[in-house]
């Protein structure tokens, strides 16, 4: 004790803690008590607008989305937790640069699960606001054909959202991608409709004695297009909606999902509510 207190006044506090630990029963029990105190303390002051995975799945946030910002950001705001999770994985403090990303931007091989493991914890505390991994999980099993019971177990692991608010994930990434075929589509039909009559010169190979030497052009052809009418139909339903698929199903999520895996490999809860400190 005699080493602890000398170590205090010094303002080693690592030593002083640490012989603490080491020698005492109570101090660890103290410690522990410490350390729930202190997550708890930083999970309430979380600003969840600086992780980045509250925010929703789209086209876009998938094209930005990186390890290292949500990463620092953690490691600013919850650094009790964050240091416990990475030594958890990590045997000695130098192998924590397995769960790290260096200054040439090269990831750890553990940063991934690490990651993913964080994120699962901020799910199950915020299952409402931080749910981006859970979403990019949902979807790749919806597209690989996993059944309801499959979602329903990883629902209550927290890895994954339910199958309804999965579709509805579905449905909200694919309505811009689906939407720029309407226009395309619209403009197509609205083009073909202004056209008129197009006079296209052609050579006539008759102008010099049937000869194609030295020939010119001499006659046009005339190419018509006919002008729509009320009458004509751009494949729409009878209520008027574009002839696509409005049901969703696992061909309707388009090919550009299929980044989502590479992501995250260098990457009972959707009806609950967000529980409020007390």
């Amino acid at each position: 004790m005699d080493k602890a207190v000398q170590a205090l006044r010094s303002s080693h506090y690592f030593s002083a803690f640490k012989c603490l630990y080491e020698k005492s029963k109570s101090a660890r029990q103290g410690f522990t008590k410490l350390i729930q105190y202190a997550v708890r303390q930083e999970i309430k002051r979380l600003d969840l607008g600086v992780i980045n995975l509250s925010k929703p799945l789209n086209e876009g946030t998938l094209d930005e989305f990186s390890w290292k910002p949500f990463i620092d950001a953690s490691d600013k705001c919850i650094p009790t937790l964050t240091s416990a999770i990475k030594a958890a994985l990590t045997p000695t403090p130098r192998k924590e640069i397995k769960v790290a990303i260096d200054e040439k931007n090269h990831v750890g091989p553990l940063l991934p699960a690490y990651g993913t493991l964080l994120a699962n914890m901020l799910h199950v505390r915020f299952p409402t606001r931080v749910n981006f991994m859970q979403n990019i999980v949902s979807i790749e099993m919806y597209r690989s054909g996993c059944n309801h019971k499959i979602f329903r177990w990883f629902n209550r692991l927290g890895l994954c959202r339910s199958v309804t608010t999965t579709q509805r994930v579905i449905d909200d990434l694919c309505a811009n991608y689906d939407s720029k075929i309407k226009n395309w589509k619209n403009n197509v039909q609205i083009d073909a409709g202004n056209l008129r009559a197009v006079r296209v010169p052609v050579r006539d190979d008759n102008s010099s004695g049937g000869s194609s030497e030295g020939s010119s052009i001499s006659s046009d052809v005339t190419i018509g297009y006919a002008e729509s009418s009320p009458n004509d139909t751009i494949d729409e339903d009878s209520h008027g909606n574009d002839d696509l698929e409005s049901d969703t199903d696992g061909s309707h999520v388009h090919d550009d999902l299929d980044g989502i895996v590479p992501l995250l490999e260098s990457s009972v809860i959707d009806d609950q509510h967000d529980p409020v400190d007390q």
